[in-house]
């Protein structure tokens, strides 16, 4: 059963219009990955940019509730980020310590698709890492050459809203949507900041 982590998240608090800690309504996206997980019933899941864990323990969740031995590898660079936001790797144990989800969720430091090449039939990897169309286009680029790569992508972003928050205008970043002629996507939650998934 699907429970809405009260963990911070880029999903939920994203400073959408204003610089600083501007809060919107929740999207639910949080369910919409846990339902896309129960739907496709991935057994490894790798996930790039973990934060404070919102999104490793809705899928967590779901690999829980399937009970088929699931695992996910979620890499990030948490302390040693540049854009730390006080993320630390313990802060993410705690959160799957308190839902009871540490057995399904192999935390890593790390920030590329080096680091998964040992890690064998990915069906599905998640990407949640400060999103642009030039991040995004190198790792989707990366992810698709590994050999005998068939893993769904989803991808937090997609929306043209999204597109247009402060943090893109102002370092001038390229929009996801300048990407789509390249790496195609459908929107899976059009809430901002919405979720997406390469086709």
């Amino acid at each position: 059963m699907y429970v809405e982590p009260n963990i911070k998240s880029s999903y939920f608090i994203n400073n959408k219009g204003a610089e600083h800690d501007e809060l919107y309504f929740k999207p639910n996206i949080g369910r919409t990955i846990y339902d896309y997980v129960i739907k496709t019933k991935p057994k490894i899941i790798v996930e790039f940019g973990v934060l404070f864990g919102f999104s490793t323990v809705c899928m967590a969740q779901a690999l829980r509730d399937l009970n088929n031995n699931g695992k996910i590898y979620a890499f990030d660079l948490w302390e040693q980020s540049d854009y730390n936001h006080g993320q630390t790797i313990q802060i993410v144990q705690d959160n799957l310590d308190k839902f009871n989800l540490q057995q399904f969720v192999n935390l890593k430091q790390g920030g590329d698709t080096s680091y998964i090449s040992d890690i064998e039939d990915i069906d599905l990897i998640h990407i949640d890492i400060n999103n642009d169309g030039d991040k995004l286009k190198k790792l989707i680029t990366d992810i698709k050459s590994i050999k005998d790569n068939k893993s769904d992508i989803l991808f937090e972003g997609g929306i043209d809203d999204r597109d247009a928050c402060w943090w893109m205008k102002k370092f001038d970043k390229t929009p996801i949507s300048d990407i789509k002629n390249q790496f195609d996507y459908v929107i899976l939650n059009k809430r901002y900041p919405g979720i997406s998934k390469c086709i």
